[in-house]
């Protein structure tokens, strides 16, 4: 039954020659073989043509298209043009330096099917760069509150490369191509905002990813005004959208991950963005701890001049987090 269904790989890469066999012989292997890989190349000048062509003769499941001169630059663009040219029913995002356990199209989609859902989320392991080595281990997951709620709080662990989608979930709802991080974490909870009851948490390590420094993803935060202003636009989309609903739990974690945020740009003193930030949430009317905002501003130039403050800043945000951090969301009424 399960083999009558397509399952569209997409693949965005850049300059990733050396690495990509090794993820396509992994999708090769898979035991679900009703697949279609769509690789989108963002730009490569290396061979990686040469590579890609040599999998296309081999076998025709393998698709190879550049991304268009009219789109930005990024894996984001290259995501949404690979699902643009898939027509398979469920839609699988991967990455071109990572592998696949032979059983994860097979696993996911047939959890899908049997509860009848569109999200499956299953784990991954982080693996030294010539994958003989296991890093990090990874931890189940389990629903607290609801999937939304868990996911924009920083509780439950999902990504693109962990998650099949069912193509009708995702169908009407495209990565941000402006944003240059937090791109995979806007799309999601974007995602999972309406469609929260529709997963499937597969507790099993399926992928193995690989550590290096040159990964795609790259660090969460660094200094480089563009991404640190995206990762902030993100957290203040997610603010946006608490209402008198919101279980008051998850509206101070979501306060507590943007003053962090916000502390990260204070120290890497980018003036413009930490005003702006300030300002729009201040603005928000849902937001309720606006005194910690207020102490922000008005320290912030101390910083600039004397490079104190910072400390007590973190010692507050600290002692406003204690009160909630740990306190268990499992039986929140929403």
């Amino acid at each position: 039954m399960q083999d009558q269904f397509l399952i569209s790989i997409i693949i965005p890469t850049y300059n990733r020659a050396h690495l990509i066999g090794e993820t396509l012989d992994s999708i090769l292997a898979q035991t679900h073989s009703n697949w279609e890989c769509i690789v989108i190349d963002d730009g490569s000048n290396d061979n990686t043509v040469e590579v890609l062509n040599g999998y296309r003769k081999k076998d025709a499941r393998f698709k190879y298209y550049h991304r268009p001169k009219n789109r930005l630059p990024g894996g984001n663009a290259a995501r949404n043009y690979g699902f643009e040219k898939s027509i398979g029913e469920y839609i699988k995002w991967f990455d071109s330096d990572d592998l696949m356990v032979p059983t994860i199209l097979e696993q996911q989609l047939e959890g899908l099917i049997i509860k009848n859902k569109g999200i499956s989320v299953c784990l991954f392991d982080r693996f030294s760069s010539d994958f003989k080595t296991i890093e990090k281990e990874a931890k189940p997951n389990r629903i607290r509150c609801n999937a939304y709620y868990d996911f924009i709080t920083r509780r439950l662990k999902v990504n693109l490369q962990t998650t099949m989608w069912k193509r009708s979930i995702v169908a009407n709802i495209k990565l941000d191509e402006t944003l240059t991080k937090s791109q995979e974490y806007d799309f999601i909870q974007r995602v999972l905002k309406n469609n929260y009851d529709d997963v499937v948490l597969l507790n099993k390590s399926l992928i193995k990813v690989r550590r290096h420094n040159n990964s795609i993803t790259g660090a969460y935060f660094n200094q480089e005004p563009s991404k640190v202003k995206s990762s902030m636009e993100v957290k203040l989309r997610v603010l946006k959208d608490i209402n008198v609903l919101t279980p008051r739990l998850v509206k101070k974690k979501l306060e507590n991950i943007y003053f962090k945020a916000l502390l990260k740009v204070f120290k890497f003193k980018e003036s413009r963005i930490l005003y702006y930030y300030l300002f729009k949430a201040y603005r928000l009317k849902e937001f309720e701890l606006k005194r910690i905002l207020l102490k922000i501003a008005l320290i912030y130039p101390v910083y600039l001049l004397t490079g104190k403050g910072l400390v007590y800043l973190y010692k507050l945000i600290n002692i406003n987090s204690k009160s909630y951090e740990n306190v268990s969301t499992d039986n929140i009424d929403l």
